[in-house]
């Protein structure tokens, strides 16, 4: 009998009888230079794992971007919500951005020198009080507002508001945030006043 030959070329092994293998494996007879097949394989996984490498490098560096994106903006909101105080000597909370409100259209019942109205009362419109403001020569409602949405108003036509509740009835007194109301509103009006319409009593 034949002595098997194990033969091992480009990484596979072939039992043959010596005396039935007369020409060269087919790994042989590839062109000068060509690479054998478990050498292919090895460069595709060596490709395939510095791809997924940097595919994971790119994610980890978009969290880390992200995160770090986060922390910027929320340390901006609490630098932003230390610049005024509302009526209960707190940090002004922010009040609406859909609609978005205030003197400046950041969300907040902000009042800067430049605000003459003083819109600091941070309130939330009835359709009863948007009819007396507009008997009154200031229709809310041509800028979209409707009953239930939350709006910085200004100090003196809540105050009326309140004054005239008496004779219209206290529906036309838009109910108020405290914490979202800004301390200059007690130039006008009580805080004892305010809490007698406020959503949140401290």
């Amino acid at each position: 009998m034949g002595k098997l030959i194990l033969m091992v070329v480009g990484g596979e092994a072939d039992f043959v009888n010596e005396h039935q293998r007369t020409d060269p494996p087919s790994d042989l007879k590839r062109p000068f230079g060509s690479a054998p097949r478990c050498s292919t394989i090895l460069a595709f996984h060596m490709h395939s794992t510095s791809l997924l490498i940097t595919l994971l490098c790119l994610a980890a560096i978009s969290i880390i971007v992200s995160a770090s994106t986060h922390n910027q903006l929320h340390q901006q909101h609490q630098l932003k919500m230390s610049r005024s105080l509302n009526v209960l000597s707190k940090p002004l909370a922010i009040h609406s951005t859909s609609p978005m409100t205030g003197y400046l259209r950041n969300g907040y019942c902000e009042v800067p020198a430049s605000d003459a109205g003083n819109h600091a009362i941070a309130a939330e419109v009835s359709d009863e009080f948007l009819k007396f403001s507009a008997d009154r020569g200031n229709d809310l409602r041509q800028i979209g507002l409707k009953g239930g949405c939350k709006w910085c108003l200004c100090v003196s036509r809540w105050k009326e508001a309140f004054d005239a509740r008496g004779k219209e009835g206290d529906k036309i007194v838009p109910k108020i945030f405290l914490n979202a109301t800004n301390e200059k509103a007690l130039d006008k009006v009580s805080l004892e006043d305010l809490k007698k319409f406020a959503v949140d009593k401290e």
